[in-house]
């Protein structure tokens, strides 16, 4: 009769080892799984930057260049420009309101990014490009004169869904984390192709 108290206690011991191995795999599980979600998202972090080339004397295009200069693919869910801190419809929009022009045929606006758009990691595109010397001459100084007239405010998420909004109205040249991308009046991205 003494073997069966000794025999439980080894069952109890083996049962609470098994428990403590159980729960150990768990926690090295779930660590690992956390380090490689951290590492995915390294490997797979857009980060889109904002670029602005011309000279005031408008003898270079006027061209605002968007580029992801991060690890990943990014997806585009919104583009829109302001001048003055109110958003256009289009180029069009843009230099009437900058030239007070009522019919402009001068620039183009690259809006090839489409309902789903992406850039690839090192990928750039142009948003604005004015070639016209004095409209280049016009925007370089809306943009340089230092009240930077001509903004910038995009939204995008990696392929984790996690988003960005990148905006010339903050310290533009660090992307905020947002929880989702909104929906924005005068999105070029979507409003430009309805067109």
């Amino acid at each position: 009769m003494s073997d069966k108290p000794s025999a439980r206690r080894y069952d109890l011991l083996a049962a609470l080892v098994a428990t403590f191995v159980s729960v150990l795999a768990l926690f090295v599980s779930a660590y690992s799984t956390y380090w490689q979600r951290q590492q995915t998202r390294a490997m797979t972090w857009p980060r889109l930057t904002e670029r602005t080339s011309g000279t005031l004397d408008g003898k270079k295009p006027f061209v605002i260049t968007l580029t992801n200069g991060g690890t990943g693919p990014l997806e585009m869910h919104s583009l829109v420009v302001l001048l003055d801190g109110a958003p256009v419809h289009d180029i069009d929009d843009l230099v009437k309101k900058l030239t007070a022009l009522r019919d402009p045929s001068h620039g183009e606006l690259d809006a090839s990014f489409g309902l789903v758009a992406g850039l690839s990691a090192g990928e750039q595109r142009e948003v604005i490009h004015i070639e016209d010397e004095d409209l280049a001459r016009l925007f370089a100084k809306a943009r340089y004169d230092g009240t930077e007239r001509i903004q910038i405010r995009a939204c995008y998420c990696s392929l984790l869904d996690e988003c960005w909004r990148l905006d010339d109205r903050d310290d533009g040249s660090f992307p905020v984390e947002v929880r989702r991308c909104d929906k924005e009046p005068y999105d070029l991205l979507h409003d430009h192709k309805r067109k």
